[in-house]
């Protein structure tokens, strides 16, 4: 009994938070700057490049597709300080990371005991995508932190006004870098009308974090009025239809020119039937694969390298939760929400794509039956992931980083399926069979368990940060990614050397500060400090010359806004100034551009993949071909140009 209250006593103290938070910093610290020499691929870039421009003359031709622009200012201005908009974003990745590393700890602990909370830190510690985001040069990780901080005052056991403060303040800030925590605002409003029955308290508060988000948020709202006479300046239409599922060529059509002609968003009017197809498959497949790895390797699962098994942790730590009594009242709910359930599927969907919902409607419904039986600083960050996950499945997520905002709570419950209950599964096991003799098994298994688990996610966050910092893909195993480690016969090259190495040799190019470089990514153009825009290699007729890509001629409306809007500087939205590329980069891997994923057979990646095609024209000149990677950089004379 001393032993045990020793034992706790020790998870109690702030060293064990602490240590796990400087580990994080320090191996984040290490990856940072001895294995991440360049630029790999993140929006920091293009945010900060269209920062600078909106600093510089206000901004008007500048549109950032589903993101505030407030985001590029502060790149900018903080470019401008440092001079090294690198090291800025390592900082800031760093930095934020190792602060939502650290807030995990008491946002859990403010609902659960240290020894769960010190668990539920490490889980979110190894997690490989906040590893990931933590060596990225991304935008999200900023609102993400403070999304974090923003939980561990709403989860505080007294609330007070200074932390409603807070929250708003946050959220606020928050939102000028992603949209996202306008759901976070929304779900905490829901919390603060029903946690308790203070009436006139709780609609001072939700009036008071309305208020002060709105403060916190004013400098977005009012350059969007000002500028574009809008108070957010974004559109869903891209987002939706881009990565939906479900789609026609008909509704392609339509939204293309909705986002040309910036349309309000209509996604649910033009077809109310393949809105409500892609929605649900969103919600009940695409978005909780995500979560759980129904198929995504990449995911938020709590043992994320094998499929489906963090759903276990999850609804066993709920039911845990919630102290459901097997009573009549409680099986007849259950049995008529899943059979509900069960017919809806099969009448309206399809079982190969909604089961999940055999599994989060009963649960959620047994939730919100006892949700009384739970503690209140619990309840925030469970009805977070489910208002958010009821707006943002409108869109399928691309990435399970977008998930994060409401992830929280996941981590929290798979400490307390290891810590509590399995030893009472095992305690009970052991009553029934009559055992006595292994007592210490009850403590044990749990913790064999947990370090096997442990073991599994670190496998797959040294193997995810591995293949994001060199220049290697997922083979599709996950033996295979280990049996890689005992098979390495090269050394391995850093991802974003090639595109450091073309920017070095177009930045030696005579006149290259005034020349247009055309390619799929802008860090070459970051590099050679160049004008850039965008281009696929997918845009006008499939059959057309390369003459008449180059210039543009017979690009649609939609490309040509497209591609106007992702460049440096931004052309004017009129495309009155229609610019000639002085450099063409090809590269076989570039990304095709949204909504025209149907252009497979484009001539002009046939022609420009190979130099000595004789479609190629004259003033075409290569200077730099690799055949490993197929990239080439193509120098365009133009008439009498010395460039």
């Amino acid at each position: 009994m001393k032993y045990q209250l020793k034992f706790v006593k020790n998870f109690d103290s702030k060293k064990y938070p602490l240590l796990i938070t400087s580990c994080f910093f320090l191996i984040i610290f290490y990856i940072q700057f001895f294995h991440h020499p360049y630029w790999i691929v993140g929006d920091y870039v293009l945010y900060s490049r269209l920062g600078e421009v909106i600093l510089a003359d206000g901004g008007k031709n500048v549109y950032i597709f589903n993101a505030p622009q407030s985001a590029g200012v502060f790149y900018a201005f903080l470019n401008s300080f440092t001079g090294d908009a690198f090291l800025n974003v390592k900082l800031i990745s760093l930095l934020s990371g190792t602060g939502i590393v650290f807030f995990s700890y008491y946002i859990i602990r403010n609902i659960f005991s240290a020894k769960i909370a010190l668990i539920g830190q490490l889980f979110v510690a190894l997690s490989p995508r906040i590893n990931s985001l933590s060596i990225q040069e991304v935008s999200e990780i900023i609102p993400i932190f403070l999304i974090f901080v923003s939980f561990y005052h709403i989860t505080k056991k007294q609330l007070k006004l200074f932390n409603i403060i807070m929250i708003g303040t946050l959220l606020g800030f928050a939102f000028m870098f992603r949209y996202q925590s306008l759901i976070i605002l929304l779900a905490i409003i829901v919390f603060l009308l029903i946690h308790d029955k203070k009436i006139r308290i709780n609609l001072l508060y939700i009036v008071t974090l309305i208020l002060v988000f709105i403060i916190a948020a004013s400098p977005l709202f009012l350059y969007n009025y000002y500028t574009h006479g809008v108070l957010i300046d974004s559109n869903l239409n891209l987002s939706y239809f881009y990565n939906s599922k479900y789609k026609t060529p008909e509704l392609i059509e339509e939204v293309k020119q909705k986002i040309v002609h910036k349309e309000p968003t209509a996604i649910f009017s033009s077809d109310p039937n393949l809105f409500l197809k892609n929605y649900f498959y969103n919600l009940f497949y695409h978005n909780p694969s995500r979560l759980f790895n129904f198929e995504h390797i990449s995911n938020l699962s709590t043992i994320p390298p094998i499929p489906f098994l963090g759903l276990i942790p999850f609804f066993a730590s709920l039911i845990y939760l919630i102290k459901i009594k097997l009573d009549k009242k409680n099986l007849i709910v259950l049995a008529g929400i899943f059979f509900g359930t069960l017919f809806s599927v099969y009448l309206l969907g399809d079982i190969n794509i909604h089961f999940f919902a055999l599994f989060i409607v009963p649960v959620i419904s047994l939730v919100i039956l006892n949700f009384k039986k739970i503690d209140n600083n619990l309840k925030p960050i469970l009805i977070a992931p489910v208002i958010y996950f009821i707006f943002i499945s409108v869109t399928p997520v691309t990435k399970p980083d977008h998930l994060l905002p409401s992830w929280v709570v996941f981590p929290a419950l798979s400490s307390i399926f290891f810590i509590e209950v399995i030893p009472k599964i095992i305690s009970k096991i052991k009553r029934i069979s009559q055992i006595t003799k292994t007592k210490n098994t009850t403590h044990l298994i749990p913790i064999i368990l947990l370090l096997f688990v442990f073991v599994l996610t670190f496998g797959h966050s040294y193997k995810s940060t591995e293949n994001y910092l060199y220049d290697v893909t997922y083979s599709g195993s996950i033996i295979d990614e280990f049996l890689k480690e005992f098979k390495q016969n090269e050394p391995r090259q850093p991802a974003g050397l090639e595109a450091k190495t073309i920017g070095g040799i177009l930045s030696a190019q005579p006149g290259i500060k005034d020349s247009y470089v055309m390619g799929g990514i802008e860090l070459y153009a970051y590099y050679a400090n160049s004008k850039f825009f965008g281009a696929s290699f997918q845009e006008g007729p499939e059959n057309d010359t390369v003459e008449n890509y180059i210039t543009r001629k017979n690009w649609s409306d939609y490309e040509l806004y497209i591609i106007n809007q992702s460049s440096h500087p931004p052309i004017d939205i009129t495309d009155i100034n229609k610019p000639i590329p002085d450099y063409l980069i090809y590269s076989p891997s570039v990304g095709l551009l949204p909504l025209t994923q149907n252009k497979t057979h484009h001539n002009i990646p046939k022609i420009l993949s190979d130099p000595t095609n004789p479609e190629i024209p004259d003033n075409f000149k290569v200077i730099y071909h690799s055949n490993k990677t197929g990239m080439i950089i193509y120098k365009i004379i133009h008439g009498d140009s010395n460039k």
